[in-house]
């Protein structure tokens, strides 16, 4: 497996005389095609998807473009692939036994068994060490997004905006009901997305967010639920939400203080979140914990990350809310940071979602108002339109929830029109040139990194 320029392997070479339509990785595009026409259109997705080799994981595998491949393992690491690995990637995915898998190798390129064995044995330890949390051994560490790829990592779905008891009349939109929502999952995992997060509002409103959840996992995403929590305290409707499949759960707490908390979030809830992330934890569902910040709880951040560690969380995130001329000033915020890692140190690993510190937002460019302007270099260290798009209630597609662009409808849209949208090009242009994003096991997912798996120890802040 190789990273930036993904390689072909100098110790691999075609074999010209052989053309087998399913290995040859300059034919592969045309094979997928063909296949296509033969299968039924809920089998369409360029996707595969398994159970990780230790049982612990959950893997995806997708052909880019040029043959190369991208393998996104747990939902929030990705590793780019050169034809060869893929090769290997796509015979292990489909249960070949290793005899075959190095017969079929062997068959297609120019290369010894013996070589082929090793390969395949080493990765396939690459993959379990992946699994766990740890580098591979012949991976080569790349700038995290670095690479336009053929579809998002993750879409965001909003099913609806309304939050209970804060719900305002511009949370209320109109909804898309439960048969079009499963439909426009089917036409996600078809153009090839493997990853979905269930947003808000408040998206455990919804009386058939477990259908929703249900048929997502049945094609074979992993799907993520972001929550304030409440409704996860009941046995019955938590167990509804894992049977049904779901992989996490993001809840967010604004403080240890249930004042502080209110005064933030403005619900009066937070006895029902801390029950509801109990109840999470007890059931073995991982857990992150989302921490939005103000000036109102930077003072005591330490102990709202000690209240949570104590929980038996082990990630949070630390949000700073956008309070316009009142938001938090980085000094101020940096030094909160610190100070919530320092208190995670040994722990629990404390991620930032936010804005890098200490630099404004790279202005539009003169003149370029509207697509180009709605969408600047802040918006890109969010991972808005480089790895992510939102969906809206109606089903409106934008690059992120706050982008007033509209790329088309869920229903009705050309994914890869979508994706390849101008807005997005010019997006991903600006990041190319300007400023780098933070570390990948930094950023996480657009804020939403996964739990550790059970046999990662936590350092700390030092390796985040």
């Amino acid at each position: 497996m190789e990273g930036d320029a993904v390689k072909q392997d100098d110790r691999y070479e075609f074999k010209p005389k052989r053309k087998s339509l399913q290995l040859a990785a300059p034919l592969a595009k045309a094979v997928v095609e063909r296949e296509r026409r033969r299968r039924t259109e809920a089998e369409q997705s360029p996707l595969m998807g398994r159970e990780g080799l230790t049982g612990a994981g959950c893997l995806h595998l997708r052909e880019e473009e040029h043959g190369n491949g991208l393998l996104l393992v747990n939902g929030s690491l990705v590793v780019h692939t050169n034809p060869t690995a893929l090769l290997y990637l796509k015979l292990i995915f489909a249960g070949e036994e290793d005899a075959r898998i190095v017969r079929k190798v062997t068959g297609q390129f120019k290369v010894r068994p013996a070589i082929a064995r090793q390969d395949l044995a080493d990765l396939k330890a690459d993959l379990e060490r992946l699994e766990r949390g740890e580098p591979p051994v012949r991976g080569t560490r790349v700038e995290p997004f670095s690479t336009v790829t053929g579809a998002p990592m993750r879409v965001d779905i909003a099913p609806t905006y309304r939050m209970g008891e804060k719900t305002s009349v511009t949370d209320v939109v109109r909804e898309l009901y439960i048969d079009d929502w499963l439909k426009a999952l089917d036409k996600l995992w078809n153009f090839g997305v493997p990853h979905v997060c269930i947003t808000g509002g408040e998206p455990t409103l919804r009386e058939d967010l477990v259908d929703f959840v249900e048929h997502a996992a049945s094609l074979g995403m992993m799907v993520g639920l972001l929550t304030n929590g409440e409704r996860l305290g009941s046995h019955a409707f938590l167990g509804r939400l894992l049977d049904a499949g779901l992989a996490y759960v993001q809840v967010s707490i604004a403080s240890h203080d249930e004042t502080i908390h209110s005064k933030i979030l403005g619900t009066s809830g937070q006895p029902k979140t801390v029950e509801g992330i109990k109840n999470c934890l007890r059931e073995g569902m991982p857990v992150l914990a989302n921490v939005p910040i103000t000036s109102d709880s930077e003072y005591d951040i330490e102990e709202t990350v000690d209240f949570l560690v104590r929980l038996g969380v082990r990630s949070i995130t630390v949000n700073p809310l956008d309070q316009g001329e009142k938001s938090m000033p980085d000094w101020m915020l940096s030094k909160a940071l610190e100070r919530a890692r320092k208190a995670a140190r040994g722990r629990a690993r404390v991620f930032y979602f936010g804005p890098v510190l200490g630099k404004a937002p790279a202005p539009a460019p003169p003149g370029e108002a509207g697509p180009v302007g709605d969408l600047s270099m802040a918006d890109l260290e969010w991972g808005a339109g480089l790895v992510s798009l939102h969906v809206h209630p109606d089903g409106a597609i934008t690059a992120g929830r706050s982008h007033a662009t509209i790329l088309g409808n869920v229903l009705t849209a050309n994914w890869n029109m979508v994706w390849h949208h101008s807005l997005l090009k010019d997006a991903r242009v600006r990041q190319a040139e300007g400023r780098k994003w933070r570390p990948l096991n930094e950023l996480g997912f657009n804020g939403y990194p996964l739990f550790p798996g059970p046999k990662v120890t936590c350092q700390g802040p030092e390796d985040a």
